[in-house]
């Protein structure tokens, strides 16, 4: 009798132990969650699947497969100025850049992404008014001339970057950004003094490809 309870002691002893064990790992799993940090979060919550809730959370770990029906769904083409800077402070525009980007409701959420885009996209030379202090510019209906169109390929691809780089950027590991420009448009000044740019016009998708994996 006594070695009968002594034995189902050890057994209440190891199914507590157990269960505290993925109670402690559940609320860590849930802490990585509540800070964003969801690729952690999924590997701690692949050790204890039978935990309780683990499998609601687990089920909103989403794979979606990209393709020329749906990306626009997911990405979205922004318009990204890069600016010097000179002697007195004010902005110069070198470029202006227009970028593949997660559409904000998806970006925070984004644990691993590995697809492809084809663009092509038609150039036009306007007027371009730069305003250096104020960082800011417009660019005008004055068309010069316009351009033959240029294809690009793009990848949205994360990678993964050390501790304390991630910890410094927590958006540090999810893409290069030199992989997502689909077209760089060069800003020029001319001898009268006014500016002008090579805009991208038209900006359009030919192909695409690839997943990307969400937390939702």
């Amino acid at each position: 009798m006594k070695k009968t309870i002594v034995l189902l002691l050890v057994v209440f002893m190891c199914l507590s132990f157990t269960a505290c064990g993925e109670g402690k790992a559940y609320n860590e799993a849930m802490t990585l969650i509540e800070n964003g940090q969801y690729a952690e979060a999924k590997g701690i919550l692949e050790t204890i699947p039978e935990y309780k809730d683990v499998a609601d959370y687990l089920a909103r770990y989403t794979t979606i497969e990209i393709t020329p029906e749906n990306w626009e769904t997911y990405f979205t083409v922004e318009q990204h100025p890069v600016w010097g800077e000179n002697a007195f402070g004010e902005g110069e525009l070198w470029q202006i850049q227009y970028r593949l980007a997660l559409r904000d409701e998806y970006n925070p959420y984004v644990i691993e992404a590995d697809a492809a885009f084809g663009f092509v996209s038609k150039e036009n030379c306007y007027v371009i008014e730069i305003d250096g202090p104020n960082f800011d510019y417009t660019i005008t209906d004055e068309l010069l001339n316009e351009m033959d169109a240029d294809e690009s390929t793009v990848t949205f691809k994360t990678y993964n970057v050390d501790e304390e780089t991630l910890n410094a950027d927590p958006e540090a590991y999810k893409i290069d950004p030199d992989d997502v420009v689909i077209d760089r448009c060069e800003v020029y000044e001319d001898t009268d003094g006014s500016w002008y740019v090579y805009d991208a016009d038209k900006i359009s998708l030919t192909r695409a490809q690839g997943n990307i994996e969400i937390f939702q």
